[in-house]
Formats: structure tokens, sequence, C-alpha cells
């Protein structure tokens, strides 16, 4: 049972996304079995690899909105994290585009105050991604309905923390029953550490949702993380906003580290470097 045998719309232009909605997704899920988990959900990974960046975006609303209506579980509930965490970064990509061009105030109305431990860049780029999978994610109460402030054992540095970052290397390593943990509703990311130098090697890797952290950037010479755009330039929404090609981004960086969510269908470059820095800074 292919996406495509279910229901085929008439093509419409983007962000239509066409072959693709509710009631699919409810027949789509009503056909899943144990036994065929599997070969569906790398049928409809594909299937939403292949749409637009738009379109992809418009999936993940699908996706999440049916979660949030429908209130999955088991098996369910694991297949639409998965679908989900394949659309995330272009929808990711998209909402910093639009929280970047709102005007500073009112972003910041929205989004409270910048706080230097509690509610900076790498708090905005992480929770992004736990806001856009919340209804679908193991432990909901990770997620919060605003950027402000930390949710529920939201710690960047504690031994509890839920934001697992792994290098390429540790993620090629897991056996299939450790790796199929991260595929049930607990999010992680793949971290991909450059020398700042391999500035063409980064630019032909880099995709729309990754998040990229640099370890001094050209303003104010700290740390930064932000978020790749539609357009692959850099978002960095903290203290200063802004948005930087990745050659200015990277200009008086040492090592970027490029953080990627960790899905199915990711392959994985192991050649990368085998070891994250050593700062919980970025």
């Amino acid at each position: 049972m292919k996406l495509k045998d279910i229901e085929k719309p008439e093509i419409k232009a983007a962000p239509d996304f066409s072959g693709f909605s509710q009631r699919a997704l409810s027949a789509y899920l009503s056909a899943l079995k144990e036994e065929n988990y599997l070969s569906l959900a790398q049928d409809a990974i594909k299937f939403l690899s292949s749409r637009t960046l738009e379109q992809r975006a418009e999936a993940a609303k699908i996706i999440i909105q049916y979660a949030k209506e429908n209130k999955p579980t088991g098996l369910q509930k694991k297949f639409l994290y998965e679908l989900a965490l394949a659309v995330a970064p272009a929808h990711a990509a998209i909402w910093a585009q639009k929280d970047f061009q709102m005007d500073k105030s009112v972003f910041r109305k929205k989004n409270g105050a910048y706080k230097s431990s509690t509610n900076n860049c790498r708090h905005y780029c992480f929770k992004l991604y736990y806001q856009i999978l919340q209804d679908v994610l193991e432990n909901e109460s990770l997620s919060s309905k605003k950027i402000h402030g930390r949710p529920k054992n939201f710690d960047w540095k504690g031994h509890n923390c839920r934001i697992r970052r792994m290098p390429p290397q540790e993620w090629d390593s897991l056996d299939g029953k450790d790796k199929e943990r991260y595929f049930e509703g607990n999010l992680a990311f793949v971290a991909y550490v450059f020398s700042a130098k391999e500035i063409d090697k980064i630019k032909q890797f880099i995709e729309p949702g990754d998040l990229v952290g640099v370890d001094r950037n050209p303003r104010t010479s700290n740390a930064h993380v932000g978020i790749c755009s539609p357009d692959k330039d850099i978002i960095h929404i903290g203290r200063p906003l802004y948005k930087d090609t990745v050659e200015k981004l990277t200009s008086k960086a040492t090592t970027v580290v490029i953080y990627r969510a960790a899905s199915r269908e990711q392959k994985v470059d192991i050649s990368f470097g085998a070891l994250l820095p050593l700062s919980g800074e970025f």
C-alpha cells in the first residue's frame, strides 16, 4: 500500500501538498500493523522527502494537527513521529524565517525577553524542534507552547539532558534496538563537526532546518547557534538578531557544528570528527 494509492487529487501548485491530507493519513494509519510498519514508514518518508520545502512544511502541519486532534498511541504515534520528523526541518526553517522577519518588539513580546541562560539562541533553535514535534514526542512535557523559558527537563548541560547530541560514529554504531528507540518520540541530533576552514564542504553539506553552531561569531565573538534558512543563510535569533551567509557566520570561527535531527533515513558520513566540542555553548 502506497500513499499514491490512497488518494489521487488533482495536482495543484505549492504549497498545496498534493496526495497528502488528514484523510489520506487516516487511511494510511488504518492499514498499519507491526509486520508492515517498516515498509510503510520507509515508503511514506521517501514520499515526503521528495516534496518541495514548502510542501514538506505544509505536511508537517497536517501530521501534527492530526496527532493533536486524534491523540494516537503506540504504533500509530510512532509512525506519526517518524513522518513529522522527516518534514520538521522544512517547517523549522520556514518558521524561523517568519520569526526573523517580525518586528523585533513583536517577536520579543511573543517569545519573551532574551536571557543568556534560559532564552538564548540555542534554546530557540532546539526548542523549535520540540515545539513542532510536541504532539508526537514520547514525553510531551518536554515541550512548551512558547519559546520563552525552559520546558520541564529541558536542561542543556545536565546529566538528564533531553537534547541528545551524538557524533555520526556513535549514531552509526547503534544496533537496531538502540536506534529504534529514537524513532519512538525521543528526539536526538547527529552532530557533524567541521573546521571553519572547510567552508566549501560546509556549504555543500548544509540543508534548511539544520542547526549551526560556531565557537566564535563575527559580531560578538562568543559562541552562537543559528538555523539554516530556506535560502541556506543562517538565522540567529538571540542577541543580536541577524541573518548571515555561511561564509560570514564562520569567518572568525575555529569550529563549526551542524546538528541534524536523527531520522531513520539519515545517511551519516562517519568520516566527520568523532568528538564534539567540550563547550556546551554550541
